[in-house]
């Protein structure tokens, strides 16, 4: 059976947020892959569907899923933006 971990709740803001991004035609298309992550786990979509729909790894769903979380709880808004982290350049 595959992992799927601890499912990802969104609130309303986060998920319009999500949302407005993912339909974006001029952002970054990376910055549109994670919006697009994040809010199809939100919707409680598996590892499995991800992977296929978005055609990525478990191993970039986890990053983003980890990440994502950690952006809201330290600042409550909206940040899938690459950091810099410990001096080693951009996630």
């Amino acid at each position: 059976m595959p992992f799927e971990g601890k499912r990802l709740s969104l609130n309303i803001r986060q998920r319009a947020d999500l949302e407005e991004i993912a339909r974006s035609r001029s952002l970054p298309v990376g910055f549109v892959l994670r919006a697009k992550i994040v809010r199809m786990l939100g919707d409680g979509a598996s590892y499995a569907a991800v992977k296929v729909k978005l055609d990525t790894s478990a191993t970039t769903i986890s990053r983003w899923k980890k990440r994502h979380g950690f952006a809201y709880k330290r600042n409550g808004t909206l940040s899938l933006c690459a950091e810099h982290q410990d001096g080693r350049g951009a996630w």
